[in-house]
């Protein structure tokens, strides 16, 4: 190895060559950097192509030095010490390029030579991903158990526990954040379960930080287990004190809301503190008796000319206290004078909303409430709400708006308050369904009812999340007057914190590679993701699965109970099911699966999406299908088995079994041959002799009695042969016998027995001996008689060939004739077929089947000239598209028969009317070529015809030639050389006859 790598070194000192090409390929970048003498330094063209430059830019030479020239830490000084970090380089466009420069440093410091390895795509996904969990405010951490390493956590992580950067974590430590007491003690619980037991949790619990802050933290951990032992844990890591203290101080604010609805009488009001101008409304200028015109123009001024003297003092202080931000709200009580005079209590409640930039007052709002005698309360609390900072709406027992605040037109994009108020809300979003009816419903009789995040679609088709409460207002009486509700527009948090949710999850697992087909969907069914498995399960790829309901997928008989289970998870009542159902393939076909599906819940424990699981089945249920008919099939032979002997014994040769076939055909009942031998009783002593002295003859054992059967069987003789019973009677019984052993974990416990009677064959056999010598000598005659027509034939064949010839030679005009042309064809076809039958008669006598090599297309076209005549009598156009390089092996004159049957069965049952025609075509099929003859004649009705249409003297048409012989012969011919014929046919469309013949090697 050290040779080896000597070579190497001396091949870069001799070849500069090698030295090129891995500078030029190995890395991303290369410089040779002599701090004392600069213009010494090298760069190589690769970095300078990397930052988009050429070596011409000589000013990138300085920027690249001075991006390198920082020294290692102490600890790496000594000589030819590596020194690794990464640098970020500026590309000639102004992207960023970060390189993994790694350097090594000389004693005196002077030279450096610096490798530089492009990890831009990696430094850019580390800093989206840190980005994407400091947006999300989602830390992460994680724990290698099978090294000494410590935990990492991620920034996120160690800013929530308020650590330094280079604060290096441990589980003690990790742990010993926790507030002592019930948060430590539950999370050394929950994490000794999870390493120890694979068991995932998600809590939130209080922590106290690095600077001793107390928080609340939701975190979340995943063991990882290989083999049975846990390698690995890891989670996520969030602050979600905020949203406690949100909650805590959102209740609080619902308190003061329904105290001052509840006990005000309204009358609202804005004040610029910087100008003065100030805007009153109606209410308030009714409280003291006046209209808003008869104030105008409104300032400051208006209410303290009306304020009671007496009340500017305390007001001016609690004024300068909400001013100074001592006080959030401007809470107070006076007197101000009524038009008539008289003198009006007032609560006063008012806050500054927004400041100038010099920290000032600039805006404030308030209410008025006439606490003199409480009357108008309803009108004062419509002011009050449309002057409300959050989408807030007032409803009467019947859901019709009394009031609304201006962020609630514009959230829910009602056009003004005067278009809205009196109209019912049922008909401004008839969108809502029965779930926000029933919490309506609910409020009216007194319930309060609150939602961290709640999903609404609009009729737009438009999602959004809402916070929202909905309480009950009381009227003067103390009862309930209707209904306030406040929504807070929450869509965008949610639909990011889903999609994080759905990317970890999905990702951390083994979804696109898993072996099952996997899909997720949002809670509505829409799919969001699928694995490429469930795609090649079902044929479709991921973009239309994506675009498909569940229900398209499934087998329509099984919809109802899919949809029941998935009713009970919408529902609530279950959070997970399994089923087993079938599936469409995109290409029609039948899948068999089961399904799981889970879902997965937000922390209000409402559905977010739907985790789906299905394990192909379609082989199994195949399996089953087969083993259903087998049993089926066997049971049938049993009840059918009356006429058939089955005889089971043990294995000494005592009976068993003995079934209702046995009794019929040897006269005993069962109840008579149970617990005997079978020997004693049907068995001809003769028979036992023979077969005992066949066993003696070759084994040298003697045995007798049943003892010849279990030899015969145990010694891996087969016993299926003709034997002979005795019935109870005394007759001779001839029966087909089979004997097996019947063995239970290997052991043989008895014999088994099946005997069927032949007396009916062997009288058949009989008579079909007498019968075949008959027969013999009728072939005999035929053969002569084949031998005599087909020499008479050829005399009158060449006697008519001669005579053409002659007329051919004398009027020589008629050779211009076409009718003369098909007639002196028609004779050569003629001559030419006789030879061939003299061929089969010659063949017959033989009785030899010819096996030539045949090329078809030339065949098929002497037959189309054969019926060249009669094709054009009748206009028939016939195509032959059979390829010259076809051959076949087979019998020539066969062949020729059975292709001119074909083509005139086509043209005299062709279809009147029609442009009539006749394909034929040929295609290779396994070991066989495929011809087929294809028309557009009378077709055959084969469900009533199909079982006769190869019988002999069977016609299906009424033609007056028809004589039910050519397709007879035609088949037994192509049986003859080992081929087959298949036909399709509809009547009035056409008929297809395909022949299979074996393929010449």
């Amino acid at each position: 190895m050290k040779t080896t790598q000597n070579k190497f070194y001396e091949l870069l000192k001799t070849n500069e060559a090698v030295f090129d090409f891995f500078q030029q390929y190995a890395l991303d970048g290369l410089v040779y950097h002599d701090i004392s003498k600069h213009e010494n330094s090298w760069i190589n063209t690769k970095l300078y192509n990397v930052l988009g430059y050429t070596e011409n830019d000589k000013i990138i030479a300085d920027y690249i030095y001075s991006l390198l020239k920082d020294e290692p830490p102490q600890k790496e000084t000594k000589s030819k010490t590596n020194y690794t970090r990464e640098i970020c380089f500026k590309h000639k466009t102004g992207r960023e390029i970060w390189m993994l420069a790694t350097s090594i440093y000389y004693t005196d410091k002077s030279v450096v030579i610096t490798a530089l390895k492009d990890v831009t795509r990696t430094k850019e996904h580390e800093l989206i991903l840190d980005s994407c969990n400091q947006q999300a405010q989602i830390g992460y951490w994680e724990i290698d158990l099978m090294t000494n390493t410590p935990p990492f956590w991620s920034t996120v992580t160690r800013s929530v526990h308020e650590v330094a950067d280079d604060y290096i974590p441990s589980v003690a430590k990790a742990i010993f954040f926790y507030k002592e007491g019930y948060n430590r003690d539950t999370i050394e619980k929950l994490y000794k379960k999870a390493v120890e037991e694979g068991l995932p949790y998600t809590i939130d619990l209080e922590i106290i930080t690095a600077k001793g802050n107390e928080k609340w933290v939701k975190t979340t951990c995943i063991p990882q287990f290989v083999d049975g032992k846990c390698i690995r844990t890891y989670g996520t890591f969030q602050d979600i004190t905020a949203e406690k203290l949100l909650n805590t101080q959102l209740a609080q604010e619902k308190l003061k809301l329904d105290n001052a609805i509840q006990g005000a009488r309204l009358a609202t009001w804005e004040w610029n503190v910087q100008t003065g101008e100030t805007v009153f409304n109606e209410r308030w200028a009714d409280l003291l008796g006046y209209t808003l015109d008869e104030l105008k123009p409104t300032t400051n001024e208006t209410w303290l000319r009306l304020l009671h003297p007496d009340d500017l003092d305390n007001v001016k202080i609690k004024l300068k206290e909400c001013f100074n931000k001592n006080t959030e709200y401007l809470e107070l009580e006076f007197r101000m004078k009524h038009k008539n005079g008289s003198w009006v209590c007032i609560y006063d409640k008012g806050k500054v909303f927004s400041w100038t930039e010099d920290d000032k007052p600039l805006m404030m709002y308030g209410i008025h409430i006439d606490i003199s005698d409480k009357i108008n309360k309803i009108n004062r609390y419509a002011e009050f709400i449309k002057n409300a900072p959050s989408a807030t709406a007032m409803l009467d027992n019947n859901m019709n708006y009394m009031a609304l605040s201006n962020q609630w037109l514009i959230e829910y994009g009602l056009p003004d308050m005067e278009s809205v108020i009196g109209k019912n809300h049922y008909e401004l979003f008839p969108e809502i369904g029965d779930d926000w009816k029933s919490i309506h419903n609910k409020c009216l009789k007194g319930e309060k009812v609150y939602h961290e995040a709640d999903k609404f679609t609009r009729k737009d088709g438009k999602v959004q999340w809402l916070k929202w409460a909905v309480n009950p207002w009381y009227n003067t009486n103390g009862n309930i007057g209707g209904l306030i509700m406040i929504t807070e527009d929450i869509t965008e948090s949610v639909i990011n914190k889903e999609l994080l949710h759905i990317s970890e999850e999905t990702f951390r697992g083994n979804f696109e590679h898993a072996s099952i087909g996997m899909a997720i969907s949002d809670h509505t069914g829409k799919g969001i993701k699928v694995n490429q498995t469930l795609c090649e399960m079902l044929g479709y790829q991921a973009d239309e699965l994506l675009n498909m309901q569940f229900v398209e997928l499934t087998h329509p008989e099984d919809i109802d109970k899919d949809l029941a289970l998935f009713g009970k998870v919408t529902a609530g009542e279950i959070d997970n099911y399994q089923i087993e159902k079938r599936c469409l393939h995109k290409n029609g076909e039948i899948v068999h699966i089961i399904l799981a599906l889970s879902v997965v819940k937000n922390e209000n424990n409402n559905i977010v999406y739907y985790i789906t699981q299905m394990v192909d089945i379609s082989q199994l249920k195949q399996t089953e299908q087969k083993l259903a008919e087998a049993l089926i099939y066997n049971q049938s032979i049993l009840d059918a088995s009356k006429q058939i002997a089955v005889i089971r014994t043990d294995e000494n040769g005592l009976i068993t079994t003995f079934n209702a076939g046995a009794e019929n055909l040897l006269g005993y009942k069962a109840s008579e041959v149970l617990n005997k031998q079978t020997p004693l009783l049907f068995h001809i002593e003769e028979e036992l002799k023979h077969q005992a002295q066949k066993i003696f003859d070759e084994t040298g054992d003697i045995v007798e009695g049943f003892d010849v059967f279990k030899h015969i069987i145990n010694n891996g003789y087969e016993l299926a042969a003709e034997w002979t019973f005795t019935t109870k009677s005394n007759e001779k019984l001839p029966v087909l016998l089979t004997l097996n052993n019947i063995k239970q974990n290997e052991n043989i416990v008895g014999y088994l027995g099946i005997a069927i009677d032949i007396t009916e064959i062997k009288k058949a056999e009989k008579d079909i001996e007498n019968l075949l010598n008959v027969t013999q000598e009728q072939n005999l005659r035929l053969r002569n008689f084949a031998h005599i027509v087909s020499h008479n034939l050829r005399s009158h064949s060449g006697n008519i060939s001669a005579l053409i010839d002659i007329l051919q030679i004398e009027q020589k005009a008629l050779q211009e004739n076409v009718v003369f042309t098909y007639l002196k064809a028609a004779a050569e076809n003629l001559k030419e077929t006789i030879e061939h039958l003299n061929s089969v008669a010659a063949l017959n006598a033989s009785n030899k089947q010819k096996a030539d090599k045949i090329n078809i297309k030339p065949l098929i076209e002497s037959a189309i000239g054969n019926v060249t005549g009669l094709a054009y009598d009748a206009h028939v156009n016939i195509q032959n598209l059979v390829t010259e390089d076809l051959f076949i092996t087979g019998d020539i004159a066969y062949l020729d028969s059975i292709f001119l049957n074909f083509l005139t069965n086509a043209i005299k049952y062709r279809a009147e009317g029609k442009n009539s025609y006749v394909i034929v075509s040929a295609q290779i099929s396994g070991d066989y070529a495929a011809v087929s003859f294809k028309d557009n004649g009378l077709g055959i009705d084969l469900k009533k015809n199909g079982n006769k249409l190869f019988g002999m003297y069977k016609t299906f048409h009424k033609n007056p030639d028809s004589r039910g012989v050519g397709l007879f012969i035609t088949k037994n011919q192509v049986e003859a050389m080992g081929g087959k014929i298949e036909v399709e046919s509809t009547p009035n469309v056409g008929t297809t006859f395909t022949v299979y013949f074996k393929l010449s090697i």
